[in-house]
């Protein structure tokens, strides 16, 4: 691993003697790796013992973990990150991780606790699953490693989604190489972006089915509107054969034309955000490849 150079980031909402503990067992497990504590203003006794850790001390109350991830992304450097969430991940799974890593040549290995997936966890699963086809344990894990082309191409950018879901989805959406370790964990991955995400949930998932799938969800609209308008041709043939109908002729007309012009309306819009959604896939992919790998 000396080959390599690794930043251990953690975010915490408080620098507490939890934190100054794990931070030791990190610095013994990966003594060459540079440390990152982004957290609120720690008080004097704390800075000075995460000083003699040699650990960098980043102050952000912000409380937005977009931003925060922003920051980390953006204000280090290295050619693998371990992004640490919660204190209490234990120091030795970083090893394997790596490893996993490196040898594998994945971009992205995250740990995950078997057996313990919350409802939140389990509804994320099944949406990635249905909009990518890929279905994996950790889509809300909170920690794990990366290689430096997967940060530098990472655009954290808030749909509605946590910080954690979107990780997954950057490596779903572009294939990104991805691999899970079981982790043992005191509990399940919940944080405070995953629990405030099940507010505005319905709403996102509108959002992200129409961005990433806009020709199948188009092309469903589009077929409800010729389906209208072929009933009402079909009114005109059930008054030419005798039948009486409820309404007249005109505005059957009316109605026949304007759902006609609905589904043109829909192929249409659907073709053309089709093709925008295929070309900024597309250069999100060239970006992404540009970053030289491990």
């Amino acid at each position: 691993m000396r080959s390599y150079s690794i930043a251990i980031l953690f975010h915490c909402d408080a620098a507490s003697p939890s934190l100054l503990e794990q931070l030791q067992a990190y610095r013994q497990q990966l003594p060459f790796a540079a440390l990152y504590a982004y957290c609120n203003e720690p008080s004097d006794g704390v800075r000075l013992a995460l000083q003699k850790m040699d650990v960098t001390i980043r102050v952000d109350s912000s409380g937005n973990r977009f931003k925060v991830v922003r920051r980390m992304f953006t204000e280090t450097d290295a050619d693998i990150f371990v992004v640490v969430g919660d204190p209490a991940y234990p120091a030795l799974a970083v090893s394997s991780m790596i490893h996993t890593l490196v040898e594998s040549g994945k971009d992205m290995v995250s740990a995950y606790v078997e057996g313990k997936a919350c409802a939140q966890e389990k509804a994320c699963r099944s949406m990635c699953e249905g909009l990518y086809g890929a279905a994996k344990h950790a889509t809300l894990s909170d920690f794990r490693v990366f290689s430096r082309r997967y940060v530098k191409s990472f655009a954290a950018f808030e749909r509605g989604f946590p910080i954690e879901l979107e990780w997954s989805m950057h490596a779903l959406e572009l294939d990104i190489p991805w691999a899970e370790r079981p982790c043992e964990h005191a509990r399940a991955f919940v944080n405070n972006s995953a629990a405030s995400y099940g507010q505005r949930s319905s709403l996102a998932r509108l959002i992200l089915n129409l961005s990433a799938r806009p020709l199948k969800w188009f092309g469903i609209f589009t077929a409800l509107f010729l389906t209208m308008t072929l009933l009402y041709k079909l009114a005109f043939l059930m008054e030419h054969l005798g039948y009486v109908m409820p309404l007249d002729e005109p505005e059957r007309a009316l109605g026949a034309a304007s759902f006609a012009i609905m589904a043109l309306l829909s192929a249409l819009a659907g073709l053309l955000l089709h093709s925008l959604s295929h070309q900024r896939r597309e250069l999100k992919r060239l970006h992404f490849q540009q970053h030289s790998t491990l």
